[in-house]
């Protein structure tokens, strides 16, 4: 039938007396069929809920003979199996999945003839981040004593004999690898003072790595192994020795991406 006029009705308490009675006991004896649940009494007149509309009404006398001598508790019970549960063969175990194998890189001598500004977005692209970190290291006292300009100007006033203990080849400073770093294709260079190479790209991750271990290797060179800033110079290289297989894994696949973009053109 339509269930049309159906509404929910407010909770009646004489109807939740009756129904907690009923939990307690075994059995609900089957009672008066004025009781809105088998085993229930009749409740006086005044308590006894009005059906609202003809379809509630057989709906709830429809629910006491379904469930007249049947306890409440077993109505919300689930029946257990009668049948053992099938067992499942166990999950069977995937192989590890490799991760795909990278082509060597290539060889001084196979390498690719990249031009000058495709090792300048290489360099900036791989090793940017990296020496911008290394430039910003700060240490108590000192500072960094490796992001500095070591001209022969500035040398003469704040480090005399610097040029001559650890070699005019050898100085290096974090300023000078950071300007090879963040060259830009088209940028035109100069030699940073009179008499020193003009700045090019870094080919390899072992270039700059050549030079942050000199950086490391001049602090402890000038001012002795047991001085406090050749102590900062082997954190210094501590810190960028961590960093190091990333970069060459990062410097791969950028070379092989150029030398594939070349070979697309």
């Amino acid at each position: 039938p339509a269930l049309a006029g159906w509404r929910l009705l407010p909770a009646n308490p004489w109807v939740g007396q009756q129904r907690a009675a009923c939990r307690t006991s075994a059995v609900c004896t089957p009672g008066a069929s004025a009781a809105p649940w088998p085993g229930m009494a009749a409740a006086p007149a005044a308590a006894q809920p009005r059906w609202a509309s003809l379809v509630e009404a057989e709906w709830y006398a429809d629910l006491a003979q379904r469930t007249r001598g049947t306890r409440f508790v077993d109505m919300l019970s689930v029946p257990a199996p009668t049948e053992p549960l099938a067992e499942f063969p166990p999950l069977r175990e995937l192989p590890p999945v490799a991760e795909p194998a990278r082509p060597p890189a290539p060889s001084a001598s196979e390498r690719p003839s990249l031009s000058e500004d495709d090792w300048r977005t290489i360099s900036r692209s791989v090793l940017g981040m990296a020496v911008a970190e290394l430039k910003q290291m700060r240490w108590p006292g000192w500072d960094n004593p490796f992001a500095v300009r070591l001209s022969p100007s500035y040398a003469e006033r704040m480090l005399p004999a610097y040029y001559s203990r650890v070699g005019a080849a050898n100085v290096r400073d974090l300023l000078g690898v950071e300007e090879r770093v963040n060259l830009w294709p088209g940028q035109a260079v100069e030699a940073p003072w009179a008499g020193a190479p003009v700045p090019r790209a870094y080919r390899s991750v072992d270039e700059a790595d050549a030079d942050i271990r000199l950086i490391a290797a001049n602090a402890a060179t000038f001012n002795g192994s047991g001085h406090p800033v050749a102590e900062l110079g082997r954190k210094l290289l501590a810190k960028w020795e961590g960093w190091l297989p990333g970069l060459r894994r990062s410097w791969q696949q950028h070379e092989q991406d150029a030398v594939a973009r070349l070979a697309r053109q």
